[in-house]
């Protein structure tokens, strides 16, 4: 298949059209009449991602963080981000992104968390204007306390430490998720009916928020609520084209770590 016929796949599995208007999500990267016979799929793209495509002579890597997203100036092709660009420019390796596309899609993001999570009757609680939604609510099945429900986040998404507000005590019935920074979505999350709300990369004053709001709070960071869309992602692509071989990265990893 040609670059232009996978992403055309793509988009009709996770639509382009439907990522928010600051997003650049769709292909970063690439020749659209490439040959395409192999396929990398990571959150990110860093030098672990790019060597993994070059170990597997991929000729695209499909990431959900776009490789573009804020203006660039300048390229130092010694460095950073111009390396990597050099780097797959020379091995006429494409980049194609999903973002916000795949954050809100019906199996995206956070419907895979919700699962991973062991939440029943999840539906969208927060839909956006051009389709989908950042965020599912459901029902968490087992009677559990706040810090009950902690203790399983942690082990579903194999954490070393998480961050909570709320009452440990508190019975836990409905949850809401959010893979990724979820911070804008704390009042929806209430207002949903969310006992607790599972997200990323929160802030002091957003846990104030919740409180304020009789919320209770986890976040479970960023790279952990989003990581575990990559393998689903993966696998609708390559039922999607079975014709070309798809690879997930084996070094996908968090750059925050725990001492």
């Amino acid at each position: 298949m040609k670059l232009a016929e996978v992403i055309a796949a793509i988009d009709e599995l996770y639509p382009f059209s439907s990522q928010e208007d600051w997003d650049n999500s769709g292909m970063q990267l690439g020749d659209p009449d490439a040959e395409i016979t192999t396929v990398l799929t990571a959150l990110d793209l860093n030098e672990e991602t790019v060597y993994e495509a070059k170990k597997y002579k991929a000729e695209l890597i499909v990431t959900h963080h776009p490789l573009f997203f804020k203006e660039f100036r300048s390229i130092d092709r010694g460095k950073g981000k111009g390396r990597l660009i050099a780097s797959l420019i020379k091995d006429d390796i494409a980049v194609v992104s999903c973002h916000t596309n795949l954050d809100k899609a019906a199996g995206g993001v956070s419907a895979v968390l919700g699962k991973k999570l062991g939440l029943t009757l999840c539906c969208p609680f927060c839909p956006t204007e051009n389709g989908g939604s950042f965020g599912v609510i459901g029902i968490y099945p087992e009677k559990a306390t706040l810090g009950d429900f902690a203790a399983a986040v942690k082990e579903r998404l194999h954490l070393d430490m998480i961050r909570v507000v709320g009452n440990k005590h508190r019975l836990i019935r409905t949850v809401a998720v959010m893979g990724g920074a979820g911070s804008d979505f704390i009042s929806a999350a209430a207002k949903a009916g969310a006992d607790v709300y599972v997200t990323g990369d929160l802030k002091y004053h957003q846990g104030e928020e919740a409180a304020a709001l009789d919320l209770c709070l986890i976040d479970a960071g960023h790279f952990d609520t989003e990581v575990h869309v990559i393998e689903v992602f993966t696998e609708k692509m390559a039922a999607a084209m079975p014709g070309i071989r798809f690879i997930v990265a084996e070094k996908m990893k968090n750059c925050w770590h725990v001492l």
